[in-house]
């Protein structure tokens, strides 16, 4: 078991309830409250809808409050965590409440400012209303009413789109509408005490669709060609609409947008369910997998926005099948035939298999997928890896209807599902978090659906922030073995690797650790990467804990990881070793900053020490820590050296015939940590082949900033003075000068591996681009990018350089050429008069797969050099979304140049 994991799950749930500030579920409804419980009364409109059938039938509300008020789990813990939230409070609160009761203090709904005060007010009137029905406390009632009969009240002619109200106006609505049902339909167990009229009048249902329904949904929602995931956000809305207000030609046209969407033609961007998770065809051309699979779109773009659909998908799933429609097998159309299937059917359960795909790809495994539009597309790895799943939804409606058959189907899901850690309380990333929270991106009141099957399953209670190596990885090559409470990874000369997800770190600007807990019985090399087939980030050396529980950290500062896919929340350990080793994993622990003091190499990871044959070595190998350390070597410590333990310090007298390089590695130890040093004692044999020694790296032929040649001249010149008649002591420190001149040396113009372009990452600043963006558009992946630009870029190479060019390159972010097209780059060398470099603008390479554009540089500008660069949208493209004109992005930028110092420009 972890060292910083709570000892017994009764205390581990005791102190995560105190950190949440939870009220035990011990407290039950039953026991709070001597009011009568509401009377819930179904019926069936004209038009043939249940009522009430929005979020929850009526029968799961019912099983729902029966097993809370029994204490019976997993309904018990949910309904704890709910009533915890200050969206349970029987004090009235709301963000629109005006100086009259019940009426807004802003009628119009026309800003993102008012859509954040009705996502609020909806979700706690949806709370509100469950409460109430739970509990039968009128005080819930009342609250409930007011907050809806608040915004029954808006001006109908006051709703006016503005930026993104099609994606964040549609789950709110569905929610104020689910609490109306609530309410609408059940009965008044105690009148208000202040007199407030509880009951559900004609009048509600007037104001309620007049004022909000019919025209939040005609502004903002009636709509099926947004993109993608948007289109499911406002159809959830919409079809809440139709249900409440019994429109039946609409639903059903509703039911159609959301499995097939015929009318929208565009099928690549289409966010219908069989569009946005198609079939790929064995004989596809485009298919080079040998076989038929289904995929999710949007994982082309990130996985952020690709689990918005599956969670969107699902919660429509779940309205449609609530009102018993059943759909034509092809069409998608409402459909009473005897070959009519379920809405979860449909699509031969499509919306199980694409969101298999999903789950699988973000727990690390390699899945099939092609880019429809033939662009050049790839799987993004932005935010691969960033889920959880306290509700289990997809796993527990296709468990019930499938079967065994589920873990067939759906591996991904089943395994995710049957070895969850956290429930309804948890840890995102490192603070706790519940999970009944007004985010729409999952679907948090899918617990009042349960079914009675899965009575007496308590959710598990996730103690601390640390990420659990046997319930959140993901084995990918023989070796390895789960169980336990930790991971064995047996070495291999071809390595033994894992896939961990859901690492969310705390702010990573400057030194930032994650300490890895393990346990060898050998040494042993962990590797750790963003992709498979990528190099290692970080390569770690594990030592022999000889059965202990230790922790070996890493450094996940962003300045040292170029370019970023969304947060780095999965990485591959590859453990590379003697077969007769293995390496236990059982935690993560990246909150390592705050609970561990790592110790710290000055030297990093890796240090060479010179040594000469007959001459004594004093080598300090230390580290730095708050806690007391000691020191150990590896077994392979050459004869005749000999490291003190209290101090780090390595001494050795190597002879003639121990000329040459020995590797080894010193640890530090405190009370929780190890770090690891490589070691490699290179002995020479006379004094000046130690001073050539201490020049590896250095070379003549190349042109290096002029201050850090100079160093190394300097301290090159110092060795030589003193190979005659320097004592020991001496020569060994002018070595080390020698070799930390060497190290410090800065190329004036480093270039990029793939195409010799001027690598300006860590010798470039940008007050409109951070390091990390500055990394993006110099690490060749198109789906990484300068982010949401609203003015020029602009990079400065600092006050004692500049650049002079006779190209750069230029590429488009994947699907967004508009974004970049129209661009040009200009010099300055004082920020204020910018003189126009390139010859032409960037273009709309869609068409192209996005390709990078070489652009050479006016010749009438040839061999100037400036000190500014300013990347700059002159002639936009038509914008993505018309609501947010003016944006620009770039994937990748490249000069085709020379770094200058000042007195070398070239004017």
């Amino acid at each position: 078991m972890a060292v910083l994991k709570l000892s017994a799950l009764a205390t581990g749930l005791a102190a995560l309830l105190a950190v949440v500030g939870v009220v035990p579920v011990a407290a039950t409804p039953a026991s709070t409250t001597a009011d009568p419980l509401p009377q819930l009364t179904p019926v069936r409109s004209s038009a043939g809808f249940v009522h009430p059938g929005l979020a929850v039938s009526a029968s799961s509300l019912k099983l729902a409050r029966n097993q809370v008020r029994a204490g019976v789990e997993p309904w018990a813990s949910y309904y704890a965590a709910m009533s915890a939230t200050t969206y349970a409070s029987r004090t009235f609160s709301s963000k629109n409440q005006g100086t009259v009761v019940d009426r807004p203090a802003s009628s119009a709904f026309n800003s993102q400012g008012i859509q954040a005060r009705f996502i609020d007010d909806a979700f706690r009137a949806y709370t509100q209303s469950i409460l109430y029905f739970v509990t039968g406390d009128p005080v819930h009632r009342e609250n409930s009413l007011k907050l809806i009969r608040i915004w029954a009240h808006m001006d109908p002619a006051g709703y006016v789109y503005y930026p993104d109200a099609h994606i964040h106006s549609g789950a709110p609505l569905m929610r104020m509408l689910a609490a109306a049902e609530i309410v609408r339909y059940s009965t008044v167990t105690a009148p208000a005490e202040d007199g407030y009229d509880l009951g559900w009048n004609d009048s509600d249902t007037a104001d309620l669709t007049s004022n909000l329904i019919v025209p939040l949904t005609q502004t903002f929602l009636y709509r099926n060609r947004n993109f993608m995931n948007q289109h499911s956000y406002s159809l959830i809305g919409a079809i809440a609409r139709y249900i409440f207000t019994d429109n039946l030609p609409r639903y059903r046209e509703a039911v159609e947008w959301f499995s097939v969407n015929s009318t929208n033609p565009d099928d690549d961007t289409n966010g219908a369910l069989s569009k946005v998770m198609p079939v790929i065809a064995k004989n596809d051309p485009r298919n080079p997998y040998g076989k038929t699979f289904v995929q999710l779109q949007e994982m082309g773009r990130d996985q952020a926005h690709a689990w918005d659909d599956v969670t969107m998908l699902t919660q429509l799933a779940r309205v449609i099948d609530i009102q018993g429609t059943k759909l034509d097998p092809v069409r998608g159309t409402v459909s009473t035939r005897r070959d009519a299937v379920s809405v979860y059917a449909f699509g031969g359960d499509r919306l199980l298999r694409g969101s298999e795909q999903f789950f699988a790809f973000m727990t690390g495994k390699t899945i099939p997928w092609i880019d429809t539009t033939q662009r050049g597309g790839v799987l993004s790895q932005a935010y691969r890896g960033r889920i959880f799943d306290p509700t289990n939804e997809l796993y527990t409606v296709y468990k019930q209807r499938l079967g065994a058959a589920i873990a067939t189907i759906a591996p991904s899901i089943t395994e995710l599902a049957t070895t969850q850690d956290a429930g309804a309380r948890f840890y995102w990333g490192t603070s706790p978090y519940n999970f009944w929270n007004s985010n729409p991106d999952f679907n948090p009141d899918s617990w009042l659906s349960f079914p009675a099957s899965v009575a007496g399953s308590a959710p598990p209670v996730q103690r601390d922030a640390l990420v659990q190596a046997e319930t959140r990885t993901t084995p990918l090559t023989p070796g390895t073995s789960v169980g336990g409470g930790f991971v064995r990874m047996r070495a291999r000369s071809a390595g033994t690797t894992i896939a961990v997800r859901t690492l969310l770190y705390d702010n990573r600007n400057g030194y930032s650790p994650v300490g890895v807990l393990i346990r060898t019985n050998g040494t042993a090399t962990l590797q750790i990467r963003k992709e498979q087939g990528l190099a290692p980030y970080h390569t770690l050396t594990l030592p022999n804990t000889r059965g202990a529980w230790r922790y070996v950290t890493y450094d996940m500062d962003t300045s040292k990881l170029r370019g970023s896919t969304g947060g780095e929340s999965l990485a591959y350990y590859t453990v590379v070793g003697s077969p007769e080793v293995s390496v236990d994993i059982d935690a993560i622990n990246v909150q390592a900053k705050a609970q561990l003091t790592p110790p710290r190499f000055a030297q990093g990871s890796d240090v060479r020490v010179l040594a000469i044959a007959g001459e004594p070595l004093s080598a300090t190998l230390s580290a730095v820590d708050s806690d007391q350390l000691s020191y150990t070597s590896g077994t392979n410590l050459p004869a005749g050296a000999s490291l003190d333990q209290a101090t780090g310090v390595l001494t050795w007298q190597p002879t003639a015939g121990q000329v040459g390089d020995h590797n080894t590695f010193v640890v530090a130890s405190d009370s929780a940590t190890d770090a690891v040093l490589r070691v490699r004692l290179s002995v020479s044999a006379t004094r000046q082949d130690a001073v050539t020694a201490a020049l590896a790296g250095y070379d003549a032929g190349t042109t290096y900033v002029r201050a850090t040649r100079s160093a190394v001249d300097a301290a090159k010149a110092a060795a030589e003075a003193d190979i005659a008649t320097a004592d020991p002591a001496t020569f060994a420190a002018d070595l080390a000068a020698l070799q930390a001149a060497v190290a410090r040396l800065e190329k004036l113009t480093p270039t990029m591996p793939d195409d010799g372009s001027f690598d300006y990452w860590g010798h470039a600043t940008s007050a409109s681009l951070s390091q990390v963006a500055l990394g993006n558009m110099l690490d060749g992946d198109f789906n990484t990018f300068s982010g949401d630009l609203k003015a020029p870029a602009v990079i400065d190479v600092g006050a004692g350089f500049r650049v002079t060019a006779d190209a750069f390159g230029l590429q488009a972010r994947y699907n967004f050429g508009n974004r970049s097209q129209g661009a040009n780059v200009y010099g300055s060398n004082d920020g204020g008069a910018w003189t126009l470099l390139t010859s032409r603008e960037t273009t709309d390479t869609s068409d192209q797969g996005f390709a990078l554009e070489r652009i050479p540089v006016r010749d009438d500008v040839l061999g100037e050099s400036f000190r500014f660069l300013k990347i700059q949208v002159d002639h936009p493209g038509v914008p993505t979304d018309p609501a947010y004109p003016g944006l620009s992005s770039f994937s990748e930028f490249r000069i085709y140049g020379q770094r200058l110092e000042m007195n070398t420009a070239i004017n």
